[in-house]
């Protein structure tokens, strides 16, 4: 990608990370080039890795919720499940790597996509990695590290996250 374009790009990250009002904020994202589902929320948040394919690798479902001063990377593509719900500061990293430090040969950069199934429910501060998958339905609980698919209607937490069962009350 030309600078140019790789500037753009973040000049419209800064323009969505103005105090827009969320429905607001999805109609641009929308003009951007992410598919936004009817009724989704969409806090201020921020995106990385918009240089790779732009807005085109998002997302959203309808109802969906994306709280406040969440982290998307874009490297890959990011599905966010109609009326799931992203608590604030959630982090979704689409890929990794060392970049050019010695590190890069005994870690070789890796990415895939990541979806959020809906009505699922990712809790503040967790971080979903590259390639994963959680289900419909699934929790995960805050500040959780996801490195492996979350099956559908499971709740999970911890780091990394791990299956845990609740307590009825």
């Amino acid at each position: 990608m030309n600078r140019a374009r790789r500037g753009f790009m973040y000049v419209l990250d800064w323009w969505l990370a103005l105090p827009w009002p969320p429905p607001v904020r999805g109609w641009w994202l929308k003009r951007f080039g992410a598919t936004v589902g009817a009724g989704a929320v969409v806090h201020r948040c921020h995106f990385a890795n918009l240089e790779v394919v732009g807005f085109r690798a998002l997302s959203i479902g309808a109802g969906a919720h994306v709280g406040p001063e969440c982290l998307i990377d874009l490297a890959d593509a990011v599905r966010i499940g109609g009326q799931a719900a992203l608590s604030p500061r959630v982090m979704i990293l689409t890929h990794e790597e060392p970049a050019s430090s010695e590190l890069s040969e005994r870690y070789p950069r890796r990415q895939g996509p990541v979806t959020i199934g809906d009505h699922a429910w990712i809790g503040a501060g967790a971080t979903i990695l590259h390639g994963v998958t959680v289900g419909a339905s699934a929790v995960v609980g805050a500040a959780s590290l996801v490195r492996t698919d979350v099956e559908a209607g499971s709740t999970v937490a911890g780091v990394p996250a791990k299956a845990i069962s609740e307590s009825q009350p």
